[in-house]
C-alpha cells in the first residue's frame, strides 16, 4: 500500500472508498516501497496476487466500479509482502486478512458488495476444486478462489468467560481447550459439535452444580 504524503490525499481516499467496493479501510502499519509493489496480469501474478484479483473481478463484474485493477488495490488494503502466507477471514460481513503468525486483521472489502441485493452472509463452504463458495441470503453465491480461510472458534465457560478463541480451516475441527476447575460445579460437556466447523461459532461449556 503506498504511504500517504499529505492530508489531501487521505481526504481524496476517502471520498473515494465507494467507489472501490469497500465502506473502510484498515491499513497495514508496514511502510512499503511501491517500486517493489506490482500488480501484473495472468502468468505473472504469484499465488496471493491471483487470490486478490479474483475478488478484484468480484467487484467490477458486479457493481458500478470499472476502475482497473491497480487502482483498486490503491483504494483497499491488501497484502503487500507477498512472499509471506496470508490468512482470511469474515467479520461483520467484511473479508479480513493477516499474515500467519500474527493477531492483527486488516479489513480488505464488504462482502456485501461483491454482488447486488443482499443484505447478509448465509455461510461459506468449499467447492471440489477448492474455491471458497460464499453464500448470500437472496440465494445467490459468489466465487472467492482459492483463498486460505480461516473461522473463528469462541470457548466460553462458566458466566460465558472466554477460555480461549481458535481460528481454524473451514471443515476442520477445533480443538477443546482445557476446563479450569470452579468450585462448586462439574464440568459436563460442550453446548455444540465443533468438528468439520464452516462458521464462525461458540461453544459454551456446560456445567453441573455439585453439593
Amino acid at each position: 500500500m503506498k504511504k500517504f504524503l499529505s492530508l489531501l490525499l487521505v481526504f481524496t481516499l476517502v471520498f473515494s472508498l465507494a467507489a472501490c467496493g469497500v465502506d473502510e479501510i484498515t491499513p497495514d502499519s508496514a511502510d512499503s516501497d511501491p517500486d517493489q509493489t506490482t500488480y501484473l496480469d495472468g502468468n505473472d501474478l504469484n499465488e496471493l496476487e491471483k487470490k486478490i484479483k479474483v475478488l478484484h473481478e468480484l467487484v467490477i463484474s458486479n457493481s458500478p466500479y470499472d476502475g482497473t485493477y491497480e487502482e483498486w488495490v490503491d483504494c483497499v488494503s491488501p497484502p503487500t509482502d507477498l512472499e509471506r502466507q496470508v490468512k482470511f477471514t469474515i467479520t461483520n460481513d467484511h473479508l479480513k486478512w493477516r499474515y500467519d503468525g500474527e493477531d492483527k486483521w486488516n479489513t480488505l472489502v464488504n462482502l456485501l458488495t461483491l454482488l447486488g441485493g443482499v443484505s447478509s452472509i448465509e455461510g461459506y463452504h468449499y467447492d471440489s476444486d477448492d474455491n471458497l463458495i460464499m453464500s448470500f441470503n437472496s440465494g445467490s453465491e459468489a466465487n472467492l478462489g482459492e483463498l486460505d480461510f480461516v473461522v473463528k472458534v469462541e470457548f466460553l465457560g462458566l458466566n460465558e468467560i472466554l477460555l480461549e478463541e481458535q481460528y481454524i480451516e473451514v471443515g476442520s475441527s477445533a480443538v477443546a481447550p482445557k476446563i479450569p476447575d470452579v468450585t462448586g460445579y462439574e464440568f459436563d460437556s460442550w453446548s455444540v459439535d465443533f468438528s468439520d466447523v464452516s462458521n464462525d461459532m461458540i461453544v459454551e461449556a456446560i456445567f453441573t452444580e455439585t453439593d
